[in-house]
């Protein structure tokens, strides 16, 4: 066709990606996330490769030229099959990549959350420090591990050794590979929790699991929000997280999750509200528990019913969250202030079965089912398991 003859190739070509943006540095304004970027530096490790296995949204489409289009016939219809195809790419290319990686930190995100609730704090992502984390992932995750658990410069390897055994004796009965739930009470930064999906792990295979949890402090939140969303074991996706007090949960949905456990419940360090600094205040408990007068007696009496409280409405309501015949865990248990002084504060080992039996803070925990393991770490400590009433369902 003569009138044919001459006619140009159509083009066809999407817009070039946008450099990737570096986090800026007046942003940083806080000592975590300085660090991370400091550690770590602003490069995307992984980006160079997303571009590379994504390069064909910019490749070039022509038309032969025995073929004719007008404008009108292809910018609609055409237009919508290129990306089709370009999303078909995408997808074939990522079911290659995400099965060699196990656990694709840039598209993690939750593939299904059996249990779905609204925090009463809503939790402001802090961008600064999930692109730190996301500038490089691996640097990220060592420094995470080679943190100091608490105040004692115990390691996370450290810690991890000391809870093998436990957790991996406790734990995996409870759980299967069909997105079995674990919610954690006192989450602070995540290590804890994140420790343990790496233990059911290595000691059981098992992977497929949805986490929760809560912490007073939201910046302990923020973080943990962060290194699960992005860091979690392979298969392991991030239900929600919430600021909470851990003695009122009432937003959670109750008999929801498969084990609900605690690494630490923090003992009131002033259950008798003297006030005044912490040093003042040590050596005042110091002399309640020498005393053998009649006033020291009350006050030590005081001091420890405090406290008892203060544990029974925490372990209240992660009870209440557990499904009957699941596991409720507290990890990590102090010792009564006027028994040891290394926590200075904490519960004795039969009150957790005294309290159960009698139903005093309305548990409703099974009080033959209660285990007591002394503590590897610390020898000062130890770990409670308990079942909560009723039949287990799957």
């Amino acid at each position: 066709n003569k009138e044919t003859k001459g006619k140009a190739r159509t083009m066809l070509s999407s817009p070039a990606r946008p450099a990737p943006q570096a986090i800026p540095q007046d942003d940083l304004d806080d000592e975590n996330d300085i660090e991370l970027t400091e550690a770590f530096g602003e490069e995307d490790p992984l980006g160079e490769d997303f571009d590379e296995a994504t390069g064909l949204m910019s490749s070039r489409y022509s038309l032969d030229d025995e073929y004719e289009f007008e404008d009108r016939a292809y910018s609609g219809s055409f237009k919508n099959l290129v990306c089709v195809m370009v999303i078909v790419l995408i997808i074939a290319t990522l079911a290659v990549v995400i099965p060699e990686t196990g656990s694709l930190w840039y598209l993690k995100s939750p593939a299904r959350i059996p249990v779905d609730y609204k925090c009463p704090i809503p939790l402001e992502e802090d961008t600064n420090m999930t692109a730190a984390i996301a500038a490089n992932a691996t640097k990220f995750l060592e420094s995470y591990r080679e943190r100091t658990k608490d105040r004692w410069d115990r390691s996370y390897a450290e810690l991890k050794a000391s809870m093998f055994d436990f957790k991996s004796q406790y734990f995996p009965k409870y759980l299967n590979d069909d997105g079995s739930s674990i919610y954690e009470s006192g989450c602070g930064v995540g290590i804890t929790l994140f420790m343990t999906l790496e233990i059911l792990q290595e000691s059981s295979g098992i992977d497929n699991l949805v986490v929760y949890g809560s912490d007073q402090k939201e910046d302990l939140v923020r973080e943990s929000d962060a290194v699960l969303d992005k860091l979690g074991p392979a298969h392991a996706d991030k239900g929600v997280f919430c600021v909470a007090d851990p003695t009122d949960l009432g937003f959670v949905p109750e008999k929801s999750f498969d084990i609900v456990y605690t690494g630490y419940i923090r003992p009131l360090k002033d259950p008798l509200s003297f006030g005044g600094n912490q040093t003042d205040n040590y050596q005042k408990y110091q002399e309640i528990c020498d005393s053998v007068d009649w006033e020291g007696l009350k006050l030590k009496e005081l001091a420890q019913e405090t406290q008892e409280k203060w544990y029974g409405e925490n372990v209240r309501e992660m009870a209440r969250l557990a499904k009957p015949g699941s596991p409720v865990i507290v990890e990590q248990v102090s010792k009564r202030n006027c028994d040891s002084t290394f926590d200075r504060g904490g519960v004795s080992e039969d009150w957790w079965t005294t309290s159960a039996g009698n139903n005093t803070y309305g548990w409703d925990i099974d009080p033959d089912s209660i285990v007591i393991e002394v503590a590897k770490l610390y020898v000062d400590r130890y770990h409670v398991f308990m079942l909560k009433n009723g039949q287990k369902t799957e």
